[in-house]
Order: structure tokens, then C-alpha cells, then sequence
């Protein structure tokens, strides 16, 4: 009579290409979480008690008519030498202004985008003049309560325009190794 042969499945190379695809994957996902923190915060700019806060868009109304919208697209345009003496350049050239009801506008589209994305946190600084009554700020604030997610944060900053004629851009490195915009005012 003969013998049957049990045949044997060996675990080990199982568990070696099962472990090689876990490792895969893990990488994979912390390397596209990295990346979708990165595009979130592009500029620091003075919070309270001068301790730099991040932002995604920064309003700097001139007068009641125009303003300065920066957001990251903005920052991609100007020149790496440009940077430091930048936000007075925006103070003189038209093609960085935009009227205010073009800032409505796009402060409308961002709270759209805020309402289709929950999870993500928005930052909105407006920096109002001295001379300008506070109502036009104000105005902007009521457009970030048409949040329903309540996922924009807006702060509203006095300054005179001396101050902010003399404020900078400085290019920072964050402490994971991340470039950004610090604007000083």
C-alpha cells in the first residue's frame, strides 16, 4: 500500500509578502496625509500677542473701495525677491488690488468650499485702517457666517496705514522642513 502525501503550505512566504504590503500601504497613507497638511497652511501672520498664526487668505481693505486679497495663488505670483518689500508693492500696483465687492465675491466662493469640505479648517484675516469705520470688516463677517460648518475662522485686525504700508513678507521654513510666507506687520 502506499502512502498518501499530506502536501504542506508554508506560512512563512505568506507572511512575508502580506508584511511587505502593510508596510506599503502605511507608507502610502502618512505620505498623502503630509502632503494634505501642507497645502493648508501657507502663511503665518501676527495673531494676538504677536505669536505668528497661520492663514489661508488674508483681506487688506485700502479704502472703501478697494483691498488686497492674498491667498496662496497670490503668493505663487511674486518673485522670490520680491517677497520682503512685497506688500508694499501690492499697495501700489493695481493688479494686486481687487475691488471690494470682487473680495465678496471670493470670500463667498471660499465659504462654498468650507460647506463642501467639513473637515478642513479655513483661516481668514481682514485688516481694517483706522481711518475706515469697522462696518466694512464687518461686512466680511457676515459673509463667514454663512458657514454651516463653522470651519472658517475670521479674525478682524485694526491697523494704521503707516503700519501697514511698512509690513513685510519673509520667507520661513517650518520645523518639518516646510516652506511658507510670514508677513509681519
Amino acid at each position: 500500500m502506499r502512502k498518501k502525501r499530506h502536501k504542506k503550505i508554508t506560512l512563512i512566504p505568506l507572511m512575508d509578502i502580506a508584511l511587505i504590503l502593510l508596510i506599503f500601504f502605511l507608507l502610502n497613507v502618512f505620505t498623502l496625509a503630509g502632503r494634505r497638511e501642507e497645502t493648508q497652511i501657507k502663511m503665518l501672520v501676527p495673531g494676538t500677542g504677536g505669536e505668528p498664526q497661520p492663514a489661508q487668505v488674508v483681506i487688506q481693505l485700502l479704502d472703501a473701495t478697494s483691498l488686497i486679497w492674498w491667498d496662496e495663488n497670490v503668493v505663487k505670483q511674486v518673485p522670490r525677491e520680491a517677497k520682503k518689500s512685497f506688500y508694499l508693492k501690492a499697495l501700489q500696483n493695481p493688479r494686486f488690488r481687487l475691488s471690494v465687492a470682487h473680495g465678496k465675491a471670493k470670500l463667498k466662493k471660499l465659504v462654498q468650499e468650507a460647506n463642501r469640505s467639513p473637515a478642513k479648517k479655513y483661516v481668514v484675516y481682514v485688516r481694517v485702517p483706522d481711518l475706515l469705520p469697522i462696518e466694512l470688516g464687518l461686512q466680511f463677517l457676515e459673509l463667514v457666517q454663512k458657514n454651516r460648518f463653522r470651519n472658517i475662522t475670521m479674525h478682524l485686525l485694526p491697523g494704521a496705514m503707516a503700519d501697514i504700508q511698512k509690513a513685510k513678507l519673509n520667507i520661513v521654513t517650518f520645523p518639518d522642513g516646510r516652506k511658507g510666507l510670514r508677513v509681519k506687520f
